[in-house]
């Protein structure tokens, strides 16, 4: 298949199931296991459609929660006349949000007199936070509420969402009611909007002028939706108004695996009742180029709808050998090595030394700090696991500190968003911790807060944006320009976006010449959760966090490390699915709570091309389920005392 060339891969990178759903040109839901090139299959399905395109005034509309598909696009197709008609006019490649945006949100806006001065919730929360006299931010405080939960309009006249206030709500004659929503009018007036208003706006549109969803349908003529397991309720009740699922005037095919919806929460897709995915008559993609047949077939029961899974990816080592480790409490400590002893036992040096910093995962369902230490937690298995502590959350003394860490975080990810978020954390902190102004609240783009209100308190002019682009170029820093150029500037912007306020105190800017942080890697800094293991003769990384940190990687091997989440008895997630992880049931459990561990464990199993093992507590186990385990398939290792090590030798297996 001329695809298959133009975008590198082998010419049998579509058959069977692909096949079908790649020559389908109907509505319908393509439900893909994980690991089987879903966005690829959706590539080559836009390169066929643009190569037969001749309309120039109709196009084909793909939408996302990333731009993962454009990406996508853009490193196969981009160098070819295919991918550029893919990416532009009459087409839309983007995000859900952008959609929105472009199409509804912003020219409803506008219609209504209002400029589009920016939407960002964080700049948004906080320039309405502060038209708040200070007596009223109080009265707010007090009751418990945070401004984000509050400063967020639930319709196009500005009226606040309910505010609970003692044991009722707050009324909306009262003056805190009127100064809350006098804030967000003032917001609406100057352009600032939040994110989540881009619906209210989108919606209205809809609802009063009906006519507006037959204009986007002439425009788009077919509607691809990829990752549509973590399209939220209110997404889907718009799209199903703009795109119905089905209808006759357009084709609507949605791509995603229904038992990986973990993208917001535990519960991102329980209540998702407007078309929720896949909807019945799906086409299935049931064999995984990830991982081989042997974690196939051990995390397909967990699917809430079995795919009967076949893996045809992995394989450095078809003996390698998936294991359980039963671990008495005292032992917990000790998981992390045993799983690095695994590796070694059933791959190569050469493999070992081949696996890059993102190969090895140990990650849990909960890792924050537990309250009690029978509820284990990712922080139980290794103590100096912090829920917080990345390259981007590290918090230095000194912003020259912020720099220097920041400068290096570009030049080893390539990317100046890593470095720009870090060096705009600083000066926020700053601001808050010592500038006399109301704090900033809410802050997950840093960088974005910073560079918006620069632009909005500075009249849309860009000097300090590409002053700090040419900051990060820097060969070399030292104390002269440090205090005699960058340091003044800095300050500059700070009292932009504080309002004219500096406080006497600046030590925070101080030059320091004995920073840790001049080599980001310093061995003896460790700004990661990387458990790092040293025998003497054999040496390991391995990564820690939450399932909801790894979705969508591909590791070589993954540590599912059990945690508890709610229960009684302590009961912990992988003792609640033990029935799944034997065998004995597949799919979806009458109970949510163990849906929701389903799903999220379903996600962490399918991660490893190559060597699965889990960690769960023995105390909940038996002879009868040891034996049900090792009959699935999997390996047994037995971390305990003595007395259970004569209990269990009898039966052989350790």
């Amino acid at each position: 298949m001329w695809a298959t060339k133009i975008m590198g891969l082998p010419p049998d990178a579509f058959d069977g199931e692909r096949k079908e759903a790649l020559k389908n040109l109907s509505t319908v839901d393509i439900q893909a296991c994980p690991g089987s090139g879903k966005t690829t299959l959706l590539v080559a399905k836009l390169a066929i459609l643009a190569k037969y395109w001749t309309n120039n005034k109709q196009g084909i509309c793909i939408l996302s929660h990333t731009n993962a598909a454009r990406k996508e696009i853009e490193d196969k197709l981009g160098n070819t006349d295919l991918g550029k008609k893919l990416l532009s006019h009459p087409h839309f490649i983007g995000t859900i949000h952008g959609f929105f945006n472009q199409y509804i949100a912003l020219p409803w806006i506008r219609s209504m007199r209002f400029p589009v001065t920016m939407i960002d919730t964080e700049v948004a929360i906080n320039y309405r936070w502060k038209r708040i006299p200070q007596k009223y931010q109080s009265g707010i405080s007090k009751n418990h509420h945070e401004p984000l939960n509050i400063l967020s309009a639930t319709d196009i006249l500005g009226n606040p969402r309910p505010i609970s206030w003692g044991k009722s709500l707050l009324k909306p004659e009262s003056q805190t009611y009127q100064k809350i929503k006098g804030s967000i009018n003032e917001s609406f007036e100057k352009g600032i909007f939040t994110y989540d208003e881009v619906f209210v706006f989108t919606k209205d549109a809809l609802n009063k002028v009906p006519s507006l969803k037959n204009s986007i349908q002439t425009r788009f003529l077919i509607c691809f939706v990829d990752e549509a397991q973590d399209c939220t309720e209110e997404q889907n009740l718009i799209l199903s108004k703009i795109f119905p699922f089905p209808d006759k005037n357009i084709i609507k095919q949605r791509f995603g695996d229904g038992n990986q919806a973990i993208f917001h929460n535990y519960n991102a897709n329980e209540n998702v009742k407007s078309e929720p995915f896949p909807q019945n008559g799906y086409l299935t993609i049931s064999d995984s180029l990830r991982f081989n047949q042997k974690i196939a077939k051990l995390s397909d029961p967990l699917g809430l709808i079995p795919y009967n899974m076949e893996g045809k990816g992995g394989q450095v080592n078809n003996n390698s050998k998936n294991t359980i480790i039963l671990f008495e409490k005292e032992f917990i400590k000790d998981v992390l090595p045993t799983f690095c002893d695994i590796i070694f036992k059933n791959f190569s040096q050469e493999t070992i030394e081949s696996l890059k910093k993102q190969d090895v995962y140990a990650v849990g369902m909960v890792h924050k700090k537990p309250d009690n230490s029978d509820k284990y937690t990712v922080v139980s298995y290794w103590t100096n696991y912090h829920q917080h502590r990345n390259k981007k959350d590290y918090n230095p003394n000194l912003m020259i500190d912020y720099l220097k860490l920041s400068i290096n975080l570009i030049k080893e990810n390539h990317d100046f968003n890593y470095g720009l978020n870090f060096f705009s954390k600083g000066l926020i902190r700053f601001i808050n911790e010592n500038a006399g102004t109301e704090k900033i609240y809410n802050i997950r783009n840093p960088y974005r807060f910073i560079s918006n209100q620069l632009l909005l308190e500075n009249n849309g002019n860009k000097e300090y944006l590409v002053w700090l682009y040419e900051l990060f170029k820097l060969k070399n820093l030292d104390e002269e320009k440090w205090n005699g150029h960058i340091k003044p500037k800095l300050l500059e912007m700070v009292k932009i976006i504080s309002d004219g306020n500096l406080p006497h105190d600046l030590s925070f800017f101080n030059w320091d010449d004995s920073s840790e942080f001049i080599c980001l890697f310093d061995k003896s800094v460790n700004i990661q959760n990387n458990f790092h293991f040293n025998d003497g003769e054999r040496q390991l990384n391995i990564n820690l966090g939450s399932i909801h940190s790894i979705k969508g990687q591909t590791h070589f091997a993954t540590l599912v490390l059990d945690t508890f989440w709610k229960g009684r008895e302590f009961k912990t997630n992988l003792i609640y699915l033990i029935d799944w992880l034997t065998g004995d049931v597949k799919g979806r459990s009458t109970q949510n709570s163990n849906n929701n561990r389903l799903k999220c464990h379903y996600v962490a199993m399918t991660r490893p091309t190559d060597l699965l093992c889990l960690a769960l507590p023995i105390c909940f186990t038996n002879p009868d389920t040891w034996a049900k385990l090792r009959s699935r398939g999997w390996d047994l290792k037995f971390l305990g005392s003595n007395e259970y090590k004569e209990k269990v030798t009898l039966y052989n297996w350790f």
